[in-house]
């Protein structure tokens, strides 16, 4: 009875130890772009505007790599792989002259959402874009 129990105690530790913790999800890879939400907030005599670009499938894909480049195009530009930081809340991508920073709202194993904040003369414009893998 005694080896019984010490042998079912020890496999129960065994078991219970080898639990291991899935890894954290990660921006490597190609992501395919499914909205676009532009905001422009309220000012100088102009209302708020609020509204959503649906993207077609396969358009505008976001590909990260493991070395810490991000492929980065803006509207009406060719488009080139730039170095990129995570620290797990925001991602800045390097343009040389300055950096963009998106702040990461979500990030799952298919799902990826970042804002892009902008102040100018014409108020704060806010991008948010969704991507699944």
């Amino acid at each position: 009875m005694r080896t019984t129990v010490l042998v079912l105690s020890g496999a129960l530790i065994l078991t219970g130890c080898d639990k291991t913790e899935p890894a954290p999800p990660t921006l490597v890879g190609i992501w395919n772009l499914e909205s676009i939400r532009y905001q422009l907030a309220a000012s100088h005599g102009h209302p708020a505007t609020d509204d959503t670009y649906v993207a077609k499938p396969g358009e505008s894909p976001q590909e990260f790599t493991a070395d810490g480049r991000v492929w980065f195009q803006r509207p009406l530009a060719t488009g080139s792989f730039r170095p990129y930081r995570f620290d797990g809340s925001t991602i800045v991508v390097a343009l040389g002259p300055y950096d963009v920073r998106w702040t990461v709202s979500e990030l799952s194993t298919h799902r990826l959402v970042y804002q892009e904040v902008e102040v100018g003369s014409a108020g704060q414009f806010t991008q948010t874009f969704t991507y699944r893998r």
